[in-house]
């Protein structure tokens, strides 16, 4: 869960429109959480593997260091 600031909306709202905060008042944040607290055990595990796929798409380490190789090779082609 997350506050509407930054990135976080990108980030969140592919996974859940529903884990951003309205605003960081803590009332919002306050209400929000017992949203997410209320809800069932197939929600909820929807959504874990929602966050899972999310993170493996973009933050496994293979892709990571595929992607830092490509951008250093394009430096390295650019100095040449």
């Amino acid at each position: 869960m997350g506050t509407p600031i930054g990135g976080t909306v990108e980030i969140l709202s592919g996974l859940d429109p529903e884990l951003l905060y309205r605003s960081p008042e803590p009332d919002d944040m306050a209400e929000k959480i017992l949203q997410f607290l209320a809800r069932s055990e197939a929600e909820l595990k929807g959504l874990r593997e929602r966050c899972r796929q999310f993170v493996l798409a973009h933050y496994d380490w293979d892709l990571v260091t595929q992607r830092l190789m490509e951008v250093m090779q394009e430096l390295a082609d650019r100095s040449t």
